[in-house]
């Protein structure tokens, strides 16, 4: 434990001597909390367990201020910034007190091929709860070409493995990705692999991020298949999952089991890839984890740049893995509330976080997650302020959402 201690301070030293360069164009807000402009975006992280929600503006030249927004509301100042910031970037990593907890690969059959429909659609964003509905309605903003075009009958969101073809589709050029070396940092660590389960028998694999010790964010089409009966029955999360070099799983933060789903009405009405986004809530919290990668409503890349990916796709480089994969790709088109993007990907990655830089602080922060196949470009629905409020509210609720069935 010391060793990991040691690499640890100069780890964090070495990144705080790199963020100090940042904070030379922070600033005081030029205005109160009561009247404030549009924000840049917002930003909804759990910190040291503790659920956070701020407001960030591009002021002139480069400069930047902060507003919190909860706990409580309040224009922080350039000192209190400076140590707010530097608790959201900068998070202990805790290493498996048992890292020798492994299990054995399942055979290749024992996993199904699942395919998920995704027709047009309309919005309305409020959540749907396992066997039960409720929330507040939010108003959409209109639905693009490039959403239309997503959500039509070719290039379908799928889960699970697939032992034909047509998994190369989602594979842009040459396979670039490779096996993240250790699961265990950040951003990593939040990131797990998913069986589901649904009443018929059918099982499927997944992958889904950490918000908090309660919640982890994946796709509705994880969760909910209206033609198998609709929600599955159970859930099972593994973050930071690997496999070691004896071909045995290795699960350093232990298994969790759901408690309950939910998505969006939106999606139990129609399945849609604007709104293929859901949460997966667990009775306990994951122990060891505290500080979880930042969720930005909205950030919008521009064309061309760099977008990154990490999860447990099925066959990476048609190779059958439970590993988790990292990979990078460019951005080629944006919607209202999709992504399109040149990142590689395979069946299983369906709800991995989509990361990038944003703002002159975060090197990590999520702006979406990945759920459909392309040749033309992989995608997945964004974070934005349509269903803020929803994904908010599921990281406040935690373990109460437990009890809503």
């Amino acid at each position: 434990m010391a060793r990991w201690t040691s690499l640890w301070f100069w780890a964090a030293f070495a990144t705080l001597v790199t963020k100090l360069r940042a904070f030379k164009g922070l600033r005081k807000c030029p205005f109160g909390h009561h009247a404030t402009p549009e924000p840049s975006w917002r930003v909804v992280q759990v910190i040291r367990g503790q659920l956070h929600q701020w407001e960030e503006y591009r002021l002139h030249g480069g400069t930047f201020c902060i507003v919190k927004l909860h706990p409580e509301r309040k224009v922080l100042g350039i000192l209190e910034a400076q140590k707010f910031l530097m608790l959201s970037k900068l998070s202990e990593p805790v290493r498996a007190p048992d890292p020798t907890w492994v299990d054995f690969l399942p055979s290749r059959s024992a996993i199904s091929n699942l395919s998920a429909e995704d027709p047009p659609y309309s919005i309305n964003d409020t959540t749907s709860w396992y066997q039960e509905t409720s929330g507040s309605t939010l108003t959409d903003v209109s639905v693009s070409a490039l959403d239309l075009l997503a959500g039509g009958r070719e290039g379908l969101p799928w889960i699970g493995v697939t032992g034909n073809d047509t998994a190369g589709r989602v594979v842009i050029g040459e396979d670039e990705r490779t096996e993240v070396q250790d699961t265990q940092e950040f951003p990593y660590q939040g990131i797990g692999y998913v069986e589901m389960i649904w009443s018929n028998g059918a099982m499927g694999r997944c992958t889904a991020f950490l918000v908090s010790p309660f919640v982890a964010l994946t796709n509705a089409h994880c969760i909910y298949r209206e033609n198998w009966g609709g929600w599955i029955e159970e859930a099972s999360f593994s973050p930071a999952q690997y496999v070691t070099k004896d071909g045995v799983i290795s699960r350093p933060y232990g298994t969790s089991i759901s408690c309950n789903v939910a998505t969006n009405t939106g999606y139990i009405h129609r399945p849609n890839s604007a709104q293929d986004y859901a949460a997966i809530f667990f009775s306990n919290p994951v122990a060891g984890l505290g500080t979880f990668m930042p969720l930005v409503f909205p950030f919008t890349p521009k064309l061309d740049s760099q977008l990154f990916m990490a999860g447990y796709p099925g066959l990476p480089q048609q190779v059958f893995s439970e590993d988790m994969w990292e990979s990078s790709g460019e951005v080629v088109a944006v919607s209202d509330r999709l992504l399109q993007y040149t990142v590689d990907t395979s069946a299983g990655q369906s709800g991995s976080p989509l990361f990038c830089p944003v703002g002159s602080f975060f090197d990590h922060a999520a702006i979406g997650m990945h759920a459909f196949g392309r040749l033309e470009g992989n995608g997945g629905p964004r974070f934005v302020p349509e269903n803020e409020a929803l994904i908010f509210n599921w990281m406040k609720d935690g373990p109460a959402a437990c009890s809503t069935n």
